[in-house]
């Protein structure tokens, strides 16, 4: 496992020297089941759910991974229903 923040190689332990603990939160999308494992701080989860926005708490994150905390939804599903928006 690494580090999302400075990608330091951490192995199976869920801590980084420089981050603090580590949480793994995982998704499943509401639309096509994909799962998918998000790896943030614990102290940046707790920001966030404290009220930070979650692009201000956990902007080490890509988007696609902020939205799949958000809603649950994996990014091809996000591009696929996007696709469908361009003739609007």
């Amino acid at each position: 496992m690494d580090c999302p923040v400075c990608k330091t190689d951490i192995g199976r332990y869920p801590h980084c020297p420089t981050h603090g603990d580590l949480a793994r939160q995982s998704t499943t999308c509401p639309i096509c089941g994909e799962s998918q494992d998000i790896v943030a701080t614990v102290v940046d989860l707790e920001r966030w759910d404290n009220g930070a926005l979650i692009q201000d708490a956990l902007s080490y994150l890509s988007a696609d991974q902020r939205e799949a905390l958000i809603s649950g939804i994996c990014a091809e599903c996000w591009a696929k229903m996007d696709e469908g928006d361009e003739g609007d």
